[in-house]
This record gives structure tokens, C-alpha cells and sequence, in this order.
């Protein structure tokens, strides 16, 4: 005849939990080619956990008298999965949309787009499936992804222009954050180095580059009274000149050969009239100037 010591088999049961718990397996999501891939509920596996005081009636249900360990795994309790559905629908509505960078030079009066489509600025996302504030899943825009695409695309301006990256990361996370999926960022010009030929002086230097000569003096001191043939200036970038923040519809080109001032705004000309420039000692310096 058999008979159950209950205390030992409760011991030896409570040692053997921790064999039995499996844990539970959460949706993952993935962004591949700019949709989100969901973990899809078949391939989930759900979790036990073990629970030593049910185990112990498994014996005595038992015809044998003796309790196997598919028995045990049946006394185990079990525990859930969170599940994606709806929210993989969800992530791939955030990712319908191309996001649209308009590029504006104001020194060359010049526009240009970016056109970033959802496979690729979808790899900027990091989503959470499982956020501890109780919503649905939490998703942000990875700073640093965005600052890797932008500094790519401003390697290939050329002429020494770029985007001021701070700024155009915060910009371009807000489009994606708000869903406007469109932004603006104002190009900006570095400046140049520029080697002095015989018979130059730093009044022509400074013409021939739109940069008026003060501006010229105060990046190159000493330069003025000591200039000479292979010596190399600092031309100071043009967006000197425009430290405001640019009106795009609206911009005045005046002609020193021509004696003539032009007023376009919305890309319309509005008005033409003749000019008068400085004179030989007091010469109109040329360039790009805010008003």
C-alpha cells in the first residue's frame, strides 16, 4: 500500500516550480521596408506558471498512484501574452505618408526638395508595444537616425552649403510627431578661403566675393596694410549678411550697371525704377543684404 507524505511532496513540489514556469512572449514589431511587421499570434507562446498546491491533488486523481510530469505542467497556471492586432494597423497609418523637406537658399534665391519616403524615414521610429503609461504602445523619432539621414543629404549640396543640424532635427521630428509630414529648412553657406593673386587689392577682393570690406577687414586682421601674392583670406560666409529670419515672397534686386531697382514679391514683379548707387569714393558695396 502507498501512502503520501503530503509535507514532502509539497517540498519537493515547491522546488520543482521553477522548472515548470515558462515565460509569456510579447508581440514584437518590426519597420521593414516602412511597414510594421507584427509577431503574429500563432507563433506567440503563451507562459505557465507553476502551482505547487494544485499539484498535490494530481496524485490522488491519478489511477497509478503516480503523478508524471505532463500531470504537473496541467497544474501549472496559465498567463498571456499581450497581443499587436489593432496596433500594427495603427503604426502603419503613421508610416502612409512620405514626409516633404522643402530646402530654401535665400543668398542664391534658390529652392530645392527632399522627398523621404516611409521606407526610409520609417527606420527612424522606435516603437513600444508594451508601455508602462497604460496607452495602447508609445512610439518616438530617434534624434539620431534623423541626424545621420540629414547630414548625408547636406554632403551632397555641394558649394559649401548645409542645414543647421540642431535645429533641422528638432524640425523634422516635430513634422513626423504632429503628422504634418512636411517642413522647411534654410540652407546656410560656410565660408571660403581664397588666395591672393599679384596686383590684388582687398577692396576688389571684397567686391568680387558680395562681401563689403569691414566685413572682409574684421575676419582677416592686419590684412588690409599687408597684403600680399599667395596669402590666403577668410571670405566670411554671405549669411552674415542675412542674420534675420528670411521673408521668402518678397525680395529687391538692384543693378549697379544698370542704375536700376526691381521689387518682386510672390515671384511677381511689382514695381521698376531707376536708382542711383554710391559714387567712385563711396562705392554700393555688392551682395545680399536684409532690409
Amino acid at each position: 500500500m502507498l501512502r503520501l507524505d503530503r509535507e514532502s511532496a509539497a517540498a519537493a513540489l515547491r522546488n520543482l516550480t521553477p522548472e515548470l514556469e515558462t515565460a509569456a512572449v510579447d508581440a514584437s514589431i518590426e519597420i521593414i521596408d516602412g511597414s510594421a511587421v507584427i509577431t503574429e499570434p500563432h507563433r506567440l507562446r503563451r507562459g505557465h506558471r507553476g502551482d505547487g498546491r494544485s499539484a498535490l491533488v494530481a496524485p490522488l486523481r491519478c489511477g497509478s498512484g503516480w503523478t508524471s510530469a505532463a500531470a504537473l505542467c496541467r497544474c501549472a497556471t496559465p498567463h498571456h501574452q499581450r497581443r499587436s492586432g489593432r496596433r500594427g494597423a495603427d503604426v502603419n497609418g503613421l508610416l502612409s505618408s512620405a514626409i516633404n523637406i522643402d530646402l530654401y537658399d535665400p543668398i542664391l534665391d534658390q529652392q530645392q526638395w527632399w522627398t523621404v519616403s516611409p521606407a526610409v524615414w520609417g527606420a527612424w521610429l522606435v516603437v513600444d508595444l508594451q508601455p508602462t503609461d497604460g496607452s495602447s504602445y508609445a512610439w518616438a523619432v530617434a534624434p539620431g537616425a534623423v541626424r545621420a539621414y540629414l547630414s548625408a543629404q547636406s554632403a551632397a549640396l555641394g558649394a559649401g552649403r548645409s542645414v543647421r543640424l540642431d535645429a533641422a532635427v528638432e524640425s523634422v521630428r516635430g513634422a513626423v510627431e504632429n503628422r504634418s509630414y512636411a517642413t522647411s529648412l534654410r540652407l546656410y553657406h560656410s565660408e571660403r578661403a581664397h588666395t591672393v593673386q599679384p596686383a590684388r587689392r582687398f577692396q576688389s577682393i571684397a567686391f568680387r566675393y558680395g562681401m563689403p570690406y569691414p566685413w572682409l577687414e574684421q575676419a582677416n586682421p592686419g590684412a588690409v596694410d599687408n597684403l600680399w601674392a599667395g596669402q590666403t583670406l577668410v571670405i566670411p560666409s554671405p549669411d552674415e549678411l542675412a542674420p534675420l529670419p528670411v521673408v521668402r515672397n518678397k525680395r529687391v534686386v538692384v543693378s549697379i550697371g544698370e542704375q536700376r531697382m526691381w521689387a518682386y514679391e510672390n515671384g511677381d514683379l511689382k514695381w521698376e525704377w531707376p536708382v542711383s548707387t554710391g559714387i567712385d569714393s563711396s562705392p554700393t558695396s555688392p551682395g545680399v543684404f536684409q532690409i
